[in-house]
């Protein structure tokens, strides 16, 4: 048997492939925005020359550090999602408008948003229980998880 706080394999490749999907996202928003300015007529915008830190800092680093702690529960992980898109769409948005030569007061909406749906997935992390693993006899009569 494991001990309790130890990561297992389930855990350990969960991690690597939200990594992984994180690395790609991260890769697309640094292209992205990098064409996107190429095409601005040497316009600029912080919001999105940094738009790529977004998936980067909140999806690759925490699936590398949770590659050796025990993976959060779906829900949490979903809600941590949704904030880091919410994120990056909100930086992407007020850099276009950067871009544009425009402003709009709607597009700090995204940032509590935001905000809120990352507290929400780490409250979630935390305090939430992850359900027990089964644990199943095999045929000589040992009990293994499953």
């Amino acid at each position: 048997m494991r001990p309790e706080n130890s990561p297992g394999g389930a855990d350990r490749n969960a991690a690597k492939k939200g990594a992984l999907i994180y690395l790609g996202i991260t890769l697309f928003c640094f292209i992205f925005s990098t064409i996107y300015e190429y095409f601005s007529h040497g316009v600029y915008s912080e919001y999105m020359t940094l738009l790529f830190l977004f998936p980067f800092l909140g999806g690759v680093i925490p699936n590398l550090i949770l590659m050796f702690f025990r993976y959060p529960s779906g829900t949490a992980v979903s809600l941590w999602n949704c904030g880091i898109a919410t994120l990056g769409l909100g930086s992407c948005l007020r850099g276009i408008f950067d871009i544009y030569g425009t402003t709009q007061s709607l597009v700090t909406v995204y940032w509590y948003v935001g905000g809120a749906l990352l507290a929400a997935g780490l409250l979630t992390a935390i305090f939430a229980k992850k359900p027990a693993r089964k644990e199943q006899p095999d045929s000589y009569g040992f009990t293994r998880e499953i």
